[in-house]
Parts: structure tokens; C-alpha cells; sequence
């Protein structure tokens, strides 16, 4: 248990069903990151300072922080944009702050409005800086205690928050890859023969002829009802009672669903589950965690793997992970849902 983050999460917990100004909540901000050792005294905590960029144009983060350098000079660390604590962070605030990590050529930065995120900038690519770790101003958040961790002054060394950013962002891209792999494994257009290919090898292994295993899988239908589930492999030409497949193990066909978007985007996937994710990742995920959705107890956006669902949890970025074990009614309902609480104009159509 870290007694700062249970200080912290308290202090800001209480301007969260507010609408406080900004100003106000940069004061408590500032408060917080004195318990964790930086100060204004010292210069190691620095609220609205300009910096200039060239002869014309300059930036003003929220707050920088400061740390000496191995020859006693002090250098910026770590910039922090800060929004009202009932801000739904944006884009365009996204953008804001790698400008200034951009500009302090500095690879990570600090979000503080209705959560906490910090976001890596990989110097190996020119994408844009993701969010690495949320942490919901929740004493029990987890991510809150590793935050605190991260920011104490005597122990903050930039080279180490580098390298822990950096495996982060590596494994986040692992996963993002792994997902789009087995979208493509199982993909309608492939699935079938991923998977015959992979039954043909098994049973070779066991010794069965090849020309016997092709005379089986013949007789086998695989359908795929959503992006990596297989619903059944049906028997066909058979019609004793032991290979009867009943209705609910055939699965009905489910619908594709198109969204057109107020700015005329069209999101439109192989299946409801893709459109969802599509969906989500377009209006942000930490938007939709936000609105506390939740199915089998379980949140529909979640930074940590269930330890009975995870298998039905799918990358969303940022960490975050999508509940998809659920029905193709809820998933449509939860589109509307998300749509109607953030305000967005969309238009949802069965295909």
C-alpha cells in the first residue's frame, strides 16, 4: 500500500463530482506532487513557465518538472497538462502534450484531468505518443500506487522511466500485434483453411493417411460467427442424433452493423465485435471507461485482464482492454449507450 497515493487519491477525489476551474485544480495538483518531493522553492516544480522555440513562438506547459543533471544543471523531466476533473480528455489535449514533449525532447508526459495517463513518445518511430498506464483517481487503483512510485523525487531517474515506458509500450504493441494476427488467422476469408491446415498436421503427426484426414475435413463445415470465435465445425451428409447440431451451437447468423459518424466517417468491420473495437478506439477508450459500462461484473473497458473473461478482452490502446462476451443485441446497445452519453450524432445501420 503507498500512503502518498492514498493521500493523493483522496485530495483529488473530492473535486471529481464538480465542475471546479482548472486553476483550482492545478493548485491541489501541485499540492499532491509536493508530498511526493518536488517543490516550487527549489525550482524543481515550475507551473506556467514559457518556453521559448526559436524567435518567434514558445510553449507553456501546465507544470514541468525539473531534476539536476550529472553536471548539477537543472533540466526539465516530465511535462503535465492538467484539465478539469470532469474534463473527457480529447485528442487535441493528446496532441497538446507531445507538442511540449516533442519541444523538451522528452519521451514521456503526464495527463491530469479526470484520470491520470502517462504517455510515451518512442523515439524509434514517428507515430504519435500512446498512452502507456491509466490509473482512475481511485485509492484502490493500482496503477495509482506505481504513478506515485514513479514520480518520488528521490528516487526519479528519467533513464529508468524511459526504460519502464519503453517495455510497456513494447508489450502494448505485442498484444496490438498479436490481435491483429489472429483477426487475420481467423478472418472469414481464412479461417477455414488456417484451421484445416492445422487439424491436417496434428493428425499426420499421429500417423492417420493424408488422404483419409482430406476425406474427413471434407465432410466438415467451419463456421466462423465473430472475429476470433469459432462457433462449429458441423458434420455435413450426416444425420444421425449423435452429430445433430442444435440451433444454439449452430448460432444464428449474426448481422453486420455499418456506423456513419456526425463528420461522415463510416466504421464498418467483418462483425459486430471489430465495428465495436473500431468504434471505441475511434471515440477513445478512456472516453467509454469513463462511463462505467459493465458486463458479468466485469468492466467493458478495463486496464487489467479478468482473471475468468481475459480471453474475451481485446486491445483497445492505451493498455486498455474491450469486454467483448457478449451478445450481438448488447454490443449494439452499448454503441447507442456510449453515443448518447458522449454526446455523439451517429447513425447505426444492419447490413
Amino acid at each position: 500500500m503507498n500512503e502518498n497515493w492514498d493521500e493523493i487519491a483522496e485530495t483529488l477525489s473530492r473535486y471529481s463530482t464538480t465542475n471546479y476551474k482548472e486553476v483550482d485544480y492545478q493548485h491541489e495538483i501541485e499540492g499532491c506532487l509536493k508530498i511526493l518531493g518536488w517543490k516550487t522553492t527549489n525550482g524543481t516544480m515550475r507551473s506556467q513557465e514559457t518556453i521559448q522555440i526559436g524567435n518567434a513562438n514558445s510553449i507553456r506547459p501546465d507544470i514541468i518538472l525539473y531534476r539536476e543533471d550529472t553536471h548539477g544543471q537543472q533540466v526539465p523531466v516530465l511535462p503535465i497538462e492538467i484539465k478539469r476533473p470532469n474534463n473527457t480528455h480529447k485528442e487535441r489535449q493528446e496532441m497538446q502534450l507531445m507538442s511540449y514533449m516533442r519541444q523538451l525532447r522528452l519521451n514521456t508526459g503526464l495527463y491530469i484531468g479526470e484520470n491520470i495517463r502517462l504517455y510515451y513518445d518512442s523515439p524509434n518511430d514517428r507515430e504519435k505518443a500512446i498512452c502507456i498506464l491509466t490509473a482512475s483517481i481511485d485509492r484502490n487503483d493500482k496503477n495509482g500506487e506505481t504513478i506515485c512510485n514513479i514520480l518520488d523525487y528521490k528516487q526519479f531517474d528519467i533513464r529508468k522511466l524511459d526504460e519502464y515506458c519503453s517495455d510497456l509500450y513494447q508489450k502494448i504493441q505485442a498484444r496490438n500485434n498479436l490481435h491483429k494476427r489472429m483477426s487475420e488467422f481467423l478472418s472469414p476469408e481464412r479461417a477455414q483453411d488456417n484451421i484445416f491446415m492445422l487439424i491436417r498436421e496434428k493428425l499426420r503427426e499421429e500417423g492417420f493417411d493424408n488422404a483419409a484426414i482430406n476425406d474427413e475435413l471434407s465432410e466438415i463445415k467451419l463456421n466462423v460467427i465473430t472475429g476470433n470465435t469459432i462457433n462449429t465445425l458441423q458434420r455435413q451428409g450426416h444425420k444421425k442424433k449423435g452429430n445433430r447440431v442444435s440451433d444454439q451451437a449452430k448460432g444464428k447468423e449474426r448481422k453486420s452493423i455499418k456506423i456513419t459518424m456526425e463528420n461522415g466517417t463510416v466504421i464498418h468491420e467483418n462483425n459486430v465485435m471489430e465495428t465495436l473495437r473500431t468504434f471505441i478506439m475511434q471515440v477513445g477508450a478512456e472516453n467509454v471507461r469513463t462511463l462505467g459500462i459493465q458486463h458479468s461484473k466485469v468492466p467493458l473497458i478495463s486496464n487489467t485482464p479478468d482473471a475468468k473473461y481475459h480471453k474475451s478482452q481485446k486491445p483497445v490502446g492505451g493498455g486498455l482492454l474491450l469486454m467483448t462476451n457478449t451478445s450481438t443485441e448488447t454490443k449494439i446497445r452499448d454503441i447507442k449507450q456510449i453515443a448518447e452519453s458522449l454526446g455523439l450524432n451517429i447513425k447505426i445501420e444492419a447490413i
